[in-house]
């Protein structure tokens, strides 16, 4: 139910993370002012605002996980950046490029609907307030749903439960003395457990996710690291993974291991078959007692834009009838005009900053709108043959990568096909991205604009020239009027 008068822009971004700022600041470049950023949270930052778990991190080097047009103007703490200091920088920046007075806060994007007669798009919130605009930007992330498992009797649990997206203004003192059960082994538990290590008891449950070394050199340097660390043989066979590089995250540390090797650390990769009161009862039969819960469980990443429900042309809802989330080049998807995603299906990295692919696609969106406005039409939308094209060549280069290697990861769909990884290098999208030819693989529509710049700057050139005519009228007659008293006084 729309509750507020409907805003009108020329371009929506949904989401103030890195992806948002980043199309946000490419825009005022580009002298387009008239945008607006709708954000779900009361402030922005998107994952490194959500994630303040003790020992949250980035394992990209702070220089390429900063902007490009920033790196020689910002000086890191450190080589790896942890959340308050990534945080800090966004807020910045932010403040440097006067970001911050075209965010609308507490707007959770609720639906999104194409309105083929006029060429915009409504994006409602769920407090019913009404955005109309020609141009959409999701720039959502694919990291910020909070994925929780299911046990039987989770509901009489008495400690606390949280996940590590969730922590809020908890503090590592919260949890001295306790025994903690850390459910989980990806990116959050691997930096989150040595932390915890230092005050409490841990169980860490869940097989351990880390890294096959498919090339003997690296094999070797893995497994050294590890015995140098970790003396217990039966625990370093739990440690090593069975599947190849790449197949799940990668992933970096200097105190993860020497953590689990700690007395006070127990790690159990059985699953869990039931939650009691204070107890977690493992399916080989044993039970561990524990005062509070962790949930280092990851996120919902399929399907894209989990939440939110998109209605393109012809009612079309996104992805319903696919039932996986598919895009060219990650940025566009057929029968969606004006619609773009940053950070979209396959532009997920591990070998690099996903700030650089970012700055790509903002790129490109800044792009496409000139070339619309150069045409003089409303709208820009992908080819299905192009699209399809793009999503058979994934499918095809997944099968060669360790991607599709493992049947539970989050880089699948539920088919089991890899929706979220990019399967090449960053040179060969942005390449790719960069010669796109937008006349041969996409198509513009729509009635031409009057002006070659925007609808918005055609409607306010209409309104001037609608003002300046009557301001002309009244002008000659008043000089009519002082005419004719001057010449004819007694009149």
């Amino acid at each position: 139910m729309i509750t507020s008068t409907s805003k009108n822009v020329e371009c929506l971004i949904i989401g103030s993370g890195f992806g948002g700022l980043c199309q946000a600041i490419k825009l005022k470049k580009a002298n387009m002012e008239n945008f607006l950023i709708v954000e779900k949270a009361s402030s922005l930052g998107g994952t490194w605002r959500d994630n303040t778990y003790p020992g949250a991190a980035c394992d990209i080097p702070s220089s390429l996980y900063s902007h490009s047009w920033e790196v020689s103007q910002t000086t890191w703490s450190c080589d790896y950046s942890g959340q308050s200091d990534i945080l800090q920088y966004i807020q910045r920046v932010a403040d440097k490029y006067d970001i911050n007075r075209h965010i609308r806060f507490n707007q959770t994007v609720h639906c999104i609907k194409y309105r083929e007669e006029e060429f915009v798009w409504d994006v409602l919130t769920q407090d019913g307030t009404l955005y109309k605009s020609r141009f959409v930007v999701t720039a959502v992330g694919q990291l910020h749903h909070p994925k929780i498992p299911i046990f039987r009797g989770v509901e009489k649990f008495q400690g606390s439960m949280v996940h590590t997206a969730k922590f809020g203004s908890r503090q590592l003192r919260d949890y001295i003395d306790k025994n903690v059960a850390v459910i989980g082994s990806g990116a959050s538990a691997v930096q989150l457990i040595p932390e915890l290590q230092k005050i409490g008891e841990i169980v860490l449950l869940g097989a351990i996710n880390g890294t096959h070394w498919a090339k003997a050199l690296l094999m070797a340097q893995c497994f050294d690291k590890m015995k140098q660390n970790i003396q217990d043989e039966s625990l370093q066979k739990e440690l090593t993974p069975t599947y190849p590089i790449g197949a799940k995250r990668i992933l970096f540390s200097d105190d993860f291991y020497p953590a689990l090797a700690k007395k006070n650390v127990h790690l159990i990769t059985k699953g869990i078959k039931e939650i009691d009161t204070k107890k977690i009862f493992i399916v080989d039969s044993s039970q561990v007692e524990v005062d509070d819960i962790v949930y280092a469980t990851g996120f919902v990443t399929n399907p894209f834009l989990f939440g939110m429900k998109v209605i393109g042309r012809g009612d079309k809802e996104l992805w319903k009838d696919d039932q996986e989330s598919h895009a060219h080049l990650g940025v566009n998807t057929h029968g969606f005009p004006n619609l773009f995603f940053l950070y979209g299906p396959n532009t997920n990295v591990g070998h690099t900053s996903i700030l650089l692919f970012l700055e790509e696609q903002a790129d490109f969106v800044i792009r496409s709108i000139c070339h619309l406005n150069k045409k003089g039409y409303q709208v820009i939308e992908v080819k299905k043959r192009t699209e399809d094209a793009f999503t058979n060549e994934v499918k095809d280069r997944s099968e060669a990568l360790p991607f599709t290697k493992v049947k539970e990861s989050w880089y699948l769909s539920s088919r089991g096909r890899n929706t979220n990884n990019w399967v090449g290098s960053f040179r060969e999208y942005k390449s790719r991205l960069e010669n796109l030819n937008l006349s041969e693989d996409f198509v513009v529509d729509g009635e031409k604009v009057s002006e070659e710049n925007s609808v918005e700057e055609s409607l306010a050139k209409s309104i001037f020239l609608n003002t300046f005519k009557q301001q002309s009228f009244v002008a000659c007659a008043i000089g009519l009027a002082l005419f004719l008293s001057v010449k004819y006084p007694d009149h």
